[in-house]
């Protein structure tokens, strides 16, 4: 049936709704759900955000703690003098020298 079949052909209205605003009415409908819809995934994007962005204030990672020094003399090269320099500071991980002969 079309929308404009609803109901009996005797009847001029449909669950008190002229047949000729049904068209609308379900187009209002279908618009409302759609808006619920649209609420509902906007609000948990935003409660997805809020949760990476307090997980990221409990998290540390690795680039938070790199330090990098320039200007290293090229006769420095010995990664256990520069661990045993910094551990007085906190806890070094890893040493690691890169070299730029370019």
């Amino acid at each position: 049936t079309t929308l404009g079949n609803q109901g009996g052909p005797d009847q001029s209205s449909v669950e008190g709704i002229p047949k000729e605003y049904i068209g609308v009415v379900m187009v209002v409908c279908d618009s409302a759900c759609c808006l619920v819809a649209l609420g509902f995934i906007i609000y948990q994007l935003l409660a997805l955000k809020s949760e990476v962005y307090e997980y990221r204030k409990i998290v540390t990672t690795v680039a938070e703690y790199t330090v990098y020094i320039t200007h290293i003399p090229p006769d420095c090269h010995h990664r256990h003098l520069y661990k045993q320099f910094f551990e007085k500071y906190g806890k070094v991980v890893d040493v690691a020298i890169m070299y730029n002969d370019g």
